[in-house]
């Protein structure tokens, strides 16, 4: 008798982790996005995004003042987090515009296994690496513009009516 019960015990058990595995809570296709948001790093694009804009204050030969820059980073930074405060939401909006709710979930599943994470968490370091060429050209690119929008004997035709005009 002891051994039918605790064979009784030990199917309800069994039986009873099949149940709450087969209806554990699914994650939503919003929490899934979250998941594979994971590989993207917003402070370092953030940084990026900011080191470009003083990079093209810096290319047009203007001489600015530390405190300038300094003052011009607090602000910036305000901003920052205020015009991008709702950046997440977006995003999941993004993923789910571009992807079918199939494609999410088998994303969603890639991503969790072990080969997945390991690609999420190489997806930051590529960004940075691509970044960090592009950059440069772009700093580049910039000067190279300012620097022909400068002397361009239109340009300085368009500024000299111009201010003719304000006088």
């Amino acid at each position: 008798m002891l051994n039918l019960k605790a064979i009784c015990f030990s199917a309800m058990i069994i039986l009873g982790g099949a149940y709450q595995h087969a209806h554990a809570t699914e994650p939503t296709t919003d929490q899934k996005i979250e998941t594979l948001m994971k590989g993207i790093d917003f402070d370092q694009q953030r940084h990026r995004l900011l080191d470009q804009i003083f990079n093209a204050l810096k290319a047009t030969n203007l001489e600015i003042p530390q405190s300038f820059m300094d003052r011009a980073t607090s602000i910036m930074m305000e901003n920052y987090e205020d015009v991008f405060s709702n950046q997440d939401q977006a995003i999941i909006e993004i993923y789910k515009s571009v992807y079918s709710e199939a494609e999410i979930d088998a994303m969603y599943d890639f991503y969790s296994t072990p080969v997945g994470r390991q690609i999420l968490d190489k997806n930051s370091a590529i960004a940075k690496e691509i970044t960090e060429y592009s950059l440069p050209k772009s700093v580049e690119f910039i000067q190279k513009s300012m620097s022909k929008i400068q002397t361009d004997p239109e340009i300085q035709e368009i500024i000299r009516e111009a201010r003719q005009k304000k006088q």
